[in-house]
């Protein structure tokens, strides 16, 4: 069955380069916006330059950020949508950018959108760390189910099936409702 992220498939030639430049021009920004090792851009443009080229050459990170970009590209377009909807019923950009600031939504709707990319971020990581190949199987015996075990033990079903098990779905519900409860009664004093 066809996906939105099969689309993403043609994409497979840009693997190595992609997760480089991401990583550059991400870590570049967040050196540029903090000033994090110096004022210098020029030391801000060679650290940033080192590290993606230790992400290149980790196999693990790159598969990583290769597993996250399609989903952050969904929840951008998501966002800009939900944006020109705003701007479709008479909303101006200076108008959402001054709510998003002063009402109590603007925080709300901005811990959201980092617990979806919390989510997308731990997701990739624990797709590649516990299994996105078959684990310990050599390549003779990946389609066989070894005594004892299920087919689904290893690799992006079993991550799914892990995500959406009702006591895991049942405590991150939890953890939401106790992350906006503290929040709310941390604004009120």
């Amino acid at each position: 069955m066809a996906t939105i992220l099969d689309g993403f498939g043609l994409l497979q030639k840009f693997q190595i380069i992609f997760p480089f430049l991401f990583i550059l021009v991400i870590s570049y920004a967040i050196f540029a916006k903090t000033g994090f090792p110096s004022k210098n851009t020029a030391v801000q443009g060679f650290l940033a330059l080192i590290l993606a080229v230790l992400f290149l050459f980790s196999e693990g990170a790159r598969t990583v950020v290769n597993l996250m970009a399609p989903w952050f590209v969904v929840l951008f377009v998501f966002l800009i949508f939900v944006l020109l909807a705003f701007m479709l019923f008479g909303h101006t950009e200076e108008g959402i950018a001054e709510f998003m600031k002063t009402s109590g939504y603007g925080s709300t709707i901005a811990y959201w959108v980092i617990t979806l990319v919390l989510i997308i971020g731990l997701g990739s990581l624990a797709n590649v760390g516990f299994g996105g190949k078959s684990a310990g199987l050599s390549p003779e015996s990946a389609g066989e189910i070894a005594e004892g075990q299920t087919a689904a033990s290893a690799g992006e079903s079993a991550f799914w099936g892990t995500l959406f098990h009702p006591q895991v779905l049942g405590m991150v519900f939890i953890l939401l409702v106790a992350m906006f409860t503290l929040q709310k009664l941390a604004r009120y004093d």
